[in-house]
């Protein structure tokens, strides 16, 4: 049903996005307690943030804002350092977020309840 990357289903659209997250039986990270129990469940290290620092993890955690049932707004400008394209892209499968979805979400703040505007190194879901 959905395309898969690094493991996660993903949505390539926003209107596939939206399908995702309304199906609860589909793994993504919905909210901060998935967020957070995603880095106990990958004791090979192969979780898209293991090479970053604690503190940069724990400033991007805090900036995670979700709403809808998925990912709405992140500020990964404590990453930007630390992680390849690669990584980068993992981390958006986790929410759900294909690669090429994820580029129409980058870039963007949720400035207000459904709207996202121009800002670098965040990232506004059409969960905003």
């Amino acid at each position: 049903m959905f395309e898969e990357y690094e493991g996660f289903p993903v949505a390539s659209t926003a209107d596939e996005w939206a399908a995702l997250l309304k199906d609860k039986n589909i793994k993504v990270v919905r909210c901060e307690a998935d967020w957070k129990a995603s880095f106990e469940c990958d004791p090979s290290g192969r979780h898209p943030l293991a090479k970053c620092t604690a503190k940069a993890i724990e400033e991007f955690t805090r900036t995670l804002v979700f709403n809808n049932g998925g990912l709405a707004h992140a500020n990964y400008r404590s990453l930007r350092n630390s992680l390849t394209l690669a990584r980068f892209d993992q981390l958006g499968a986790m929410f759900g977020i294909s690669p090429g979805l994820m580029l129409d979400y980058n870039n963007k703040e949720c400035a207000k309840r459904a709207t996202c505007s121009s800002s670098i190194t965040d990232i506004c879901t059409s969960n905003c």
